[in-house]
């Protein structure tokens, strides 16, 4: 597991030190308390064999930013932020510049793409990708 510290990797992407390292043995990636960055994360997944199945994307039912990647051993890791925070003393979603609603309470979706994707659908994967 490779402990990331969003400062220390801004430094690591600005002088290229990582690159040429054997980034095969990161399996896992954890974030400090220290706010993240998504794309410092994306730049050491990629680092690591990650490859980015679908994204960026922001969910419909949570308004989270999300990216797919898939891990060398062939499992499906998903990357958010930004997800919906519960104002319990309102009874309603916390407000964000995305909401469609206003105020955002909890609902029941439809059958819609948008609950999984605002910005799109997801896009087809030939079968014999789907489980490598």
């Amino acid at each position: 597991m490779l402990g990331v510290i969003p400062s220390l990797v801004k430094t690591w992407r600005a002088s290229d030190c990582m690159r040429g390292l054997d980034w095969n043995c990161i399996r896992r990636f954890s974030s400090t308390g220290e706010c993240s960055n998504p794309d410092d994360m994306l730049f050491l997944m990629s680092l690591a064999g990650y490859k980015l199945l679908w994204g960026p994307g922001r969910h419909g039912i949570g308004h989270n930013l999300f990216t797919y990647h898939r891990a060398p051993n062939g499992l499906i890791t998903e990357l958010f932020a930004q997800l919906d925070q519960m104002n319990e003393a309102l009874g309603y979603f916390e407000p964000r510049p995305w909401h469609r609603d206003r105020p955002q309470a909890p609902k029941v979706w439809s059958k819609d793409p948008n609950a999984a994707n605002y910005w799109g659908i997801m896009p087809v994967m030939p079968e014999d990708q789907m489980h490598k």
